[in-house]
């Protein structure tokens, strides 16, 4: 696909805006309408928290833009899609404010966070026959907690728990127990 400018095309018209200010609320949600806010500097960035879940350290390593850049509306989408990617949020919007004559945009983002936790839980059994062993049964479970917001810095931990055991004719064939961290 080509896209190709007629003659005479007035370049004009086409105006270059530039980032301006950046401001992220990483807590956006109705219940922080009351509380009082917590503002912080980080590399040109203003951070507003309500309730400090998240440090302020961690935004402008996923922020593409910075104050003074030509707006370049890949590096727009790579930070929205960045923020969805996480996990921490559930929900990432930036809203573009243009700021009347003047050729700067500033730009608003909005995090509404996850739950901070999930947890899940499976049991699992089995029979099968054996010619020496006999009838095996075996019996195992698994248990999981994944912390979305692990130490406030917006990363992932999981921590897994397995036990599984397998009875033969009167005895036990095997157990085994995992633990593990992400």
């Amino acid at each position: 696909l080509d896209i190709i400018l007629r003659p005479g095309f007035d370049s004009g018209k086409l105006r270059k805006y530039y980032v301006g200010n950046i401001t992220v609320y990483p807590e956006y949600s109705a219940d922080t309408a009351g509380l009082i806010p917590d503002t912080a500097y980080v590399s040109d960035i203003r951070v507003i928290s309500h309730r400090n879940t998240f440090r302020p350290k961690i935004f402008p390593q996923h922020i593409y833009f910075n104050r003074g850049d030509l707006y370049n509306q890949q590096h727009f989408f790579k930070t929205i899609n960045r923020f969805n990617s996480l996990g921490a949020w559930r929900l990432a919007n930036i809203e573009q404010t243009t700021r009347k004559g003047q050729d700067s945009a500033d730009f608003i983002i909005r995090l509404t966070p996850a739950k901070k936790y999930s947890f899940n839980a499976n049991l699992e059994s089995s029979q099968n026959q054996n010619q020496y062993l006999g009838n095996l049964f075996s019996i195992g479970t698994n248990a999981g907690v994944l912390f979305r917001n692990f130490l406030k810095s917006a990363v992932q931990a999981t921590v897994n728990l397995r036990y599984g055991i397998e009875l033969g004719n009167n005895f036990v064939q095997s157990q085994q127990f995992v633990l593990s961290n992400t």
